[in-house]
């Protein structure tokens, strides 16, 4: 007995679509309810002729497209009426009746949220919050499910900027740092791509992909349809697929998208350049936000530094941001205080003051009686409380480039300013002092830093709370 089905409405290019199949899911598709009764009767007429059943609370219908209120269908299978839902899962990916995938990403996104908490948690519970582990367990256990379908819904911007939320909230967590903290710091610290260029690569890819199709397959033809819509250019079309996903495109980069060959096709290369340059350029546009006296002291006493927007992102651009791989330090708990103190994620009253609204210039250190504002750079050169660790780190101060001024600078806290600080407030004054936290927090032996500033933010939690 051979069955066939009527001719059907739903076409791609030439090729008509009844049907989609992968394992033992079927999609039965038509453009009208009478269509889809008949498609369910004679799929009846299979399963009874083969000794197949159908698993009827599985199986699901939807009416795509309309706005409001879903158009209600009465589908039948053998006298049992299916199930009319909202959404339905397919491949892994949701589709809404009237979202269609850019739904799905959200689920998606909503799940990977999850996944992260259950991260998070195992992590603890076995007490291994090395952020290296965890980088590298989010890229294998969390991404996949993050950037699932990105292809397809990754034209959405909500969406994309849902993704980045998650992914920067994540790296925010693992070194303890404030959501507020610009996001930017934190992906350049720990040497991470921004997840909207993990997914604009994925996205460009596939285009590629699809663009070299040459078979007569139903992807090449929804392709070239596809492209037809997009070079046509027409009103109606301006939310097909590809349109979407070129605007997308151009709007992260102009040149990414070649039109001027045929067909036109993503350039990776500018893409992996983008890449590169984007951390890059960030830091150094921030950098030159500043006026060259910042770099001493007299910076502290203007009107600019009380009043300065994103002084965090520009303190990190000017002191701390270093280009090259990641911190790679043996200590990974010494490693993880040397990046909080890097991004700005410690208990200075620089930072602390900033949470109860305390003006900058009177965020003063409590361990010392030199009146200063209390700032990496105080921490590090200038306060009398780390004089002895100081000491114990005494090569720290001897590098080449500053070696003279950190070390003579380390010797007069012992010896000049202990008296003088009895009679008068008094400050040293290190012209260029961006160019001088640079040198230090670009030693060499970088383990050797991380203890430095383990012990130092250790002395000074121990002296105030006692």
């Amino acid at each position: 007995m051979k069955l066939a089905l009527p001719a059907s409405t739903i076409q791609i290019g030439d090729e008509q679509v009844p049907l989609l199949f992968y394992a033992d899911d079927i999609v039965c598709l038509a453009s009208s309810e009478a269509e889809l009764q008949t498609m369910v009767n004679i799929f009846s007429c299979f399963c009874s002729t083969y000794g197949l059943t159908l698993n009827v609370s599985k199986t699901m219908t939807m009416v795509f497209g309309g706005q409001g209120t879903q158009t209600r269908v009465s589908i039948t299978y053998r006298g049992q009426t299916l199930t009319q839902v909202d959404e339905f899962r397919y491949l892994g990916m949701t589709f809404h009746w009237s979202k269609g995938s850019i739904h799905g990403g959200g689920v998606l996104s909503t799940a990977a949220k999850g996944a992260i908490n259950a991260l998070i948690s195992h992590a603890k519970s076995e007490n291994s919050l090395d952020i290296r582990l965890l980088c590298k367990l989010f890229d294998n256990l969390v991404s996949p499910i993050l950037l699932y379908g990105c292809e397809i819904w990754g034209h959405c911007s909500k969406l994309t900027n849902t993704v980045d939320s998650i992914y920067n909230g994540f790296l925010k967590r693992i070194i303890g740092a404030r959501t507020s903290l610009d996001s930017n710091v934190v992906l350049a610290e720990l040497k991470q791509t921004p997840m909207w260029l993990k997914k604009l690569k994925r996205q460009c890819m596939y285009w590629n992909r699809l663009m070299k199709l040459e078979d007569n397959s139903l992807l090449n033809k929804a392709a070239l349809e596809q492209l037809t819509w997009y070079n046509s250019g027409a009103r109606r079309d301006k939310k097909c697929w590809m349109a979407a996903t070129a605007c997308s495109a151009q709007a992260s980069l102009a040149s990414l998208l070649n039109t001027e060959c045929e067909p036109p096709i993503m350039q990776i290369t500018a893409l992996e350049q983008l890449t590169r340059d984007h951390e890059r350029h960030t830091f150094q546009n921030k950098a030159l936000q500043s006026i060259r006296h910042e770099g001493s002291r007299d910076f502290y006493a203007s009107e600019r530094f009380i009043r300065e927007d994103n002084f965090r992102s520009i303190t990190y651009a000017q002191c701390f941001w270093r280009s090259g791989s990641p911190l790679e330090i043996a200590n990974s708990v010494n490693m993880r205080t040397l990046i909080r103190f890097r991004t700005g994620a410690h208990k200075l009253q620089i930072v602390v003051g900033a949470w109860v609204g305390i003006p900058r210039n009177h965020r003063i250190c409590r361990c010392c009686n030199m009146n200063i504002v209390e700032d990496e750079f105080h921490m590090v050169f200038e306060c009398l409380l780390y004089d002895q660790t100081r000491h114990e780190h005494i090569d720290l101060f001897t590098t080449t480039g500053s070696s003279q001024n950190n070390l003579q600078h380390a010797q007069r806290q012992s010896t000049t300013l202990k008296p003088m600080l009895a009679r008068t407030n008094y400050a040293i004054i290190i012209d260029n002092k961006a160019d001088e936290m640079r040198r230090f927090f670009n030693y060499p032996n970088q383990g050797l830093l991380a203890s430095f500033i383990s012990k130092c933010l250790a002395l000074r939690n121990h002296t105030l709370n006692q």
